[in-house]
């Protein structure tokens, strides 16, 4: 079976997220890598320790840890960053042109 057969079923399977011709991989590492960096850090990080807790915690600790999450993340840099771009640009949608 030829590699590229592989490939595809190890992406069908969900083994793997993407899968791309050798041409195009070094195309593709830069568009991951700048949507990886581009995610904000805490909230990113805080996410996935909930879902490794997920299925070890209670539902009432999960609960309360999830708040926990949420206020730390609202609290980050990059949020404050992202809500600021965010309502720049419902402020230029607003204003009369």
């Amino acid at each position: 079976m030829p590699l590229a057969s592989h490939a595809a079923t190890a992406h069908d399977w969900g083994l793997v997220d993407w899968v791309v011709e050798a041409a195009a991989f070094e195309q593709k590492i830069t568009e991951i890598t700048a949507r990886v960096m581009a995610m904000a850090a805490t909230s990113t990080r805080l996410t996935k320790k909930l879902t490794n807790m997920a299925f070890e915690t209670s539902f009432a600790d999960f609960v309360e840890t999830y708040f926990e999450y949420q206020r730390i993340s609202t609290l980050s840099p990059e949020h404050h960053q992202a809500m600021a771009e965010h309502r720049a640009t419902r402020a230029n949608r607003a204003s009369p042109r």
